[in-house]
C-alpha cells in the first residue's frame, strides 16, 4: 500500500491518466502497475498494489524502490500496453527504503513420500510389500539356514520454511516402536539445508549393517516412523516432526 499525491505548492493542474508506477528490488524491476487514472489537483489517494509483490526472504539487506510515473519501462511492457509519462514540476519520483527479513524460520519435512523397496509410498498411508520389495540374506549355522529379510528405503529431507536450516541435527527411523523407543536407523550430523532445498537419504539394506530396516514378513500390520530433528536442534516453523507409514506383507515367508 502506498500513497499518490498531487498537492505540491506548484501542482496547478491534474496529472493525466495512463502513467505507470514501478517497484524495483536491488535495481531489478519486480512489479509494474496497471495504467493509472488521472490524479486531480490537490488529491491524495491510497493505492493497494494489485497482486502484491513476490519476494524471497533471505538474510541480506535489500533496497526497495517505488518509482511513480516511471520513465524506464521501455522494453519491459508489450507494445500493446498503454503507457504515457507525465510532465511534472519535479521528476524526482523515486522513494526508497531498506528491507531486511526477520522472524522467518526453516521447516524440515520429508516431502510427500518415501521409497520402500520398489514402492513409492505417501506418508500417512499404507503399503503392501511383495517379495520383490525385500532383500534376503541366508544365514547358515551348521546345517541350519535362517532367512533374514530387510527393506531398502529412501526418504527426503526438505526445507519447506523461509530460512535456511543451520547447524546439525539427527533423524531417526523406528519400526513397530514409537519415537522415543529404540531406532533401527539413526542419521546423525545432518547439516545445513537451504530454503526450498531437497536431498535424498538412502539406506540400502545389507545384513550386518548398523543402520538397516529388518522385517519379518507375516500376516500382521506394522508401522514405520520417521522422526526428524529428534532433539529439536533446529528452531522450526512447525515442530511436529513425526511421519509414519503402515506396512503389510503380500505373503508370509519362511525364516528357516
Amino acid at each position: 500500500v502506498y500513497v499518490e499525491k498531487n498537492n505540491a505548492p506548484l501542482a496547478i493542474i491534474e496529472i493525466g491518466a495512463n502513467y505507470r508506477n514501478q517497484i524495483l528490488l536491488d535495481d531489478v524491476s519486480v512489479a509494474i502497475s496497471e495504467a493509472r487514472p488521472a490524479l486531480p489537483q490537490r488529491e491524495v489517494r491510497t493505492v493497494e498494489w494489485a497482486g502484491g509483490v513476490r519476494l524471497v526472504p533471505d538474510r541480506s539487506a535489500h533496497r526497495l524502490d517505488l518509482v511513480l510515473d516511471s520513465v524506464e519501462l521501455a522494453g519491459l511492457l508489450p507494445l500493446t500496453e498503454l503507457w504515457e509519462t507525465q510532465a511534472e514540476v519535479n521528476n524526482d519520483n523515486t522513494y526508497s527504503l531498506e528491507v531486511t527479513y526477520c522472524g522467518f524460520k526453516p521447516d524440515l519435512t520429508p516431502g510427500p513420500s518415501v521409497w520402500l523397496g520398489n514402492k513409492k509410498v505417501l506418508w500417512g498411508s499404507q503399503v503392501c510389500l511383495a517379495a520383490s520389495d525385500l532383500s534376503v540374506f541366508v544365514e547358515r549355522s551348521g546345517e541350519q539356514a535362517i532367512m533374514r529379510y530387510g527393506v531398502s528405503l529412501i526418504y527426503q529431507e526438505v526445507n519447506a520454511g523461509k530460512d535456511q536450516a543451520d547447524g546439525t541435527w539427527t533423524n531417526k527411523i523406528y519400526y513397530d516402536t514409537t519415537p522415543g523407543g529404540f531406532p533401527v536407523i539413526t542419521d546423525a550430523n545432518r547439516q545445513d539445508l537451504g530454503i526450498g532445498a531437497t536431498r535424498n537419504v538412502t539406506h540400502s539394506w545389507a545384513w550386518g549393517a548398523i543402520n538397516r530396516l529388518d522385517v519379518f514378513p507375516d500376516a500382521n500390520a506394522h508401522t514405520l516412523y520417521l522422526q526428524m530433528d529428534v532433539d529439536d536442534e533446529v528452531a522450526e516453523e512447525h515442530e511436529d516432526n513425526v511421519w509414519s507409514v503402515r506396512i503389510y506383507f503380500e505373503q508370509t515367508l519362511p525364516n528357516g
